[in-house]
């Protein structure tokens, strides 16, 4: 019995490093940060994070950074009831995303593909209009695969209610949860563009990842 739960769990072992996780740690430096309650508004939080970027920016080493408010494998999950606009959805029928805050140049950084459409750009900031990235998964179930253009309604407030946000790109499924899990529906939203009432979600869980020339334990 015991050659055979071994066997079992080395297969188990061999496939799971056959899996694409849909990103690359390889190279990659990775810290998790909050910041004090002080910074109060998204606002607040974005000079903050435009402040280290810049910094970062001229080390030596760093060749990609971004930042997200959820890591794959961290263990955190947000997950948010969205609809498609003009497709009629009872409540109680509204589908259910993870969503995740992430800088112009974190899917560089991690090493995840961008299979349509745009990434976020650094013009993407609050008071312009509001856009997201969606997963291949979100795209093949809900929206055929064509998802570019779409308006999403996400309630992820506890005061405006469902806003819209433009799907501008579909990204690659990333194994968030875990390895041994298939891609989920993911909603990317532009760190500058979290909405007021989920500004802890930016300032308590800020994971920088730096995409490093060398070692990332020497960097």
């Amino acid at each position: 019995m015991l050659l055979v739960a071994t066997a079992v769990l080395l297969e188990d072992l061999r496939s799971l490093e056959r899996v694409h996780a849909g990103f690359a740690p390889e190279r990659v430096f990775q810290a998790r940060v909050s910041i004090p309650p002080t910074y109060r508004t998204p606002d607040e939080v974005s000079r903050f994070v435009d402040g280290l970027l810049e910094r970062l920016a001229s080390t030596a080493g760093a060749d990609q950074i971004g930042v997200t408010s959820a890591a794959p494998l961290s263990g955190l999950l947000r997950t948010v009831p969205f609809s498609i606009a003009g497709q009629s959805t009872a409540p109680q029928d509204r589908t259910m995303a993870n969503l995740r805050a992430i800088t112009p140049g974190y899917l560089d950084a991690i090493g995840t593909r961008l299979l349509q459409g745009r990434a976020f750009a650094e013009t993407d900031r609050a008071g312009t209009p509001p856009v997201a990235m969606v997963s291949l998964s979100l795209a093949e179930r809900l929206l055929a695969g064509r998802a570019l253009g779409h308006q999403l309604l996400i309630n992820d407030n506890n005061s405006d209610g469902p806003r819209p946000v433009e799907v501008i790109g579909i990204v690659e499924n990333v194994r968030h949860a875990m390895l041994s899990l298939p891609g989920t529906m993911d909603i990317y939203l532009p760190f500058q563009q979290v909405h007021p009432d989920t500004v802890s979600d930016v300032r308590d869980n800020q994971f920088w990842m730096v995409r490093t020339a060398t070692d990332p334990a020497a960097f």
